[in-house]
């Protein structure tokens, strides 16, 4: 396989794909969700990653780290005055 495509940051944008059972290629978008962190609904918006090959959602760790750290700051910001 291939080097693959840089991302945004310069990274190759292949991991491995639990569906395909294979390292692919993936796209990244953005979501709103809500998540409940000490009995607090917060509304983020986070990053996910798609297979180019199946379609299916993807974990990329990098992106589940920057989430916590988003709910973690909003937080604080919110309710630790």
């Amino acid at each position: 396989m291939d080097a693959g495509l840089p991302s945004a940051r310069g990274r190759v944008t292949i991991i491995f794909c639990e569906w395909c059972k294979c390292e692919v290629h993936y796209h990244v978008k953005k979501k709103t969700t809500i998540f409940t962190f000490n009995e607090r609904e917060i509304e983020v918006e986070v990053k996910y990653a798609l297979c180019d090959t199946c379609g299916k959602e993807i974990d990329v760790e990098e992106f589940e780290d920057e989430a916590i750290d988003t709910i973690e700051r909003i937080y604080r910001r919110k309710w630790c005055n």
